[in-house]
């Protein structure tokens, strides 16, 4: 690995990696929102050995979820690696969402993420090129926007205000963002595939909520529901045998993730 593209770099993920990167590697940066020809000639004086695209437009958020604009994502990701290919790409490795599994259910933010992956692992199979699927569970850490589950609840707890939220024994798969970084790397190192980032860990929404309260110092009076919103009451847990095969392990368990993450937002 010679040089490193990455895309999507002003988002929590991208901009994390970008981060790490840069200090081990030759690394530039793109915009994918860029169209007709443009990342072409945005690639035209670079030399392209490794691609890492974060770049997606629109996000998992309930106002994009299924959005018509998602399908135009697919095509920006077939012109990045054509494009990188002409200039000599070897590795590309596209940053997906365990939204591409449909048993947590079809909306056109998962399902365009799921043919954009299969349509380049295609790609790359036809052209010797080495594709790999990253597939980001539930990362959380110091820089992740202040919408998102963790910091929004973070930051009700440190006001003390009321939180109504998921049921108590609901389980999802968080990972700390230094490990998702690390297993990028190790993703970018290693022979292609699909590799599931996450922890494998089911974290219970009351465990969570416990943990969040403990390391806030928070009073907030917190309201787990019986239900998941539209009767669908979630274990959202991945499997990373994939990516420890390969030399990977996560580091950071949730309690000093949270711990660290707090202190961020203090």
């Amino acid at each position: 690995m010679k040089s490193v593209v990455i895309t999507g770099t002003s988002g929590f993920l991208g901009a994390a990696t970008l981060n790490r990167f840069s200090k081990l590697v030759k690394t530039e940066t793109l915009s994918t929102k860029n169209r007709h020809g443009l990342i072409s000639n945005s690639l035209e004086s670079r030399e392209v050995d490794t691609v890492v695209n974060f770049g997606w437009g629109g996000g998992n958020n309930n106002k994009d979820l299924n959005s018509s604009s998602q399908v135009e994502n697919i095509k920006t990701c077939i012109e990045l690696y054509s494009a990188a290919k002409r200039k000599g790409l070897k590795k590309f490795i596209q940053i997906s969402s365990s939204w591409r599994y449909p048993r947590f259910g079809i909306n056109n933010y998962g399902t365009s993420k799921r043919v954009a992956d299969e349509i380049l692992l295609s790609m790359g199979k036809e052209d010797g090129i080495e594709v790999s699927i990253a597939v980001p569970w539930w990362i959380y850490g110091p820089g992740d926007r202040s919408n998102r589950f963790v910091p929004s609840t973070i930051d009700k707890m440190l006001s003390g205000e009321t939180i109504i939220t998921h049921p108590s024994e609901n389980k999802v798969d968080y990972l700390y963002i230094d490990d998702f970084v690390s297993a990028i790397e190790h993703i970018v190192k290693n022979e292609a595939g699909i590799y599931d980032v996450c922890s494998s860990t089911g974290i219970s929404m009351g465990f969570l909520m416990g943990t969040i309260a403990k390391e806030t110092g928070s009073v907030s009076r917190v309201l787990l529901t019986d239900t998941y919103p539209n009767g669908f009451n979630m274990e959202w847990v991945g499997d990373n045998k994939k990516l420890k095969d390969i030399g990977w392990k996560d580091n950071t368990c949730i309690e000093e993730g949270i711990r660290r993450t707090v202190k961020s937002r203090n």
